[in-house]
């Protein structure tokens, strides 16, 4: 989204990631010197090089980090509905801890709706909140 106008990349990818209702492809970027996610359906044309990648999945330590997401009800629910949530989503317990890859953190957070800013993101859109975000934090999207 940051540079719209059909361009040129040189990828070298390593893995395919459902996030929500599109495809990526997990790959380390030439011009970033960096792995990206690419949505599959932004991609107009590819050509395959002769030449072989000079970085793969064994070096992309975003997507080799397990990082703990902890999702609890978002604070700003009444006690009745924290019950509901506590028992809909976590039973019965006070959160819920998945470990994710670092890269895909920020999907994983936006397929399950909850709130990285509770002062912002509030109910009733917002009925989850990541509790640990100073640990999740440097795997989030630029904002």
């Amino acid at each position: 989204m940051r540079n719209p106008e059909p361009h040129l990349r040189i990828i070298s990818p390593h893995n395919l990631i459902r996030a929500g209702r599109r495809w990526h492809v997990r790959a380390y970027c030439d011009t970033r010197q960096d792995f990206r996610d690419y949505a599959l359906g932004r991609i107009v044309d590819i050509k395959v090089l002769q030449a072989p990648a000079t970085r793969g999945e064994q070096d992309d330590k975003a997507w080799l980090a397990g990082v703990p997401v902890r999702l609890v009800a978002h604070p700003d629910l009444t006690p009745e509905q924290e019950a509901l949530i506590r028992f809909e989503y976590f039973g019965n317990t006070a959160a819920r801890v998945e470990t994710c890859r670092g890269a895909l953190v920020s999907y994983f957070i936006q397929d399950a709706r909850a709130a990285t800013d509770v002062k912002k993101q509030l109910p009733p859109d917002y009925q989850l909140a990541v509790a640990n975000l100073e640990e999740v934090k440097p795997w989030l999207f630029p904002s």
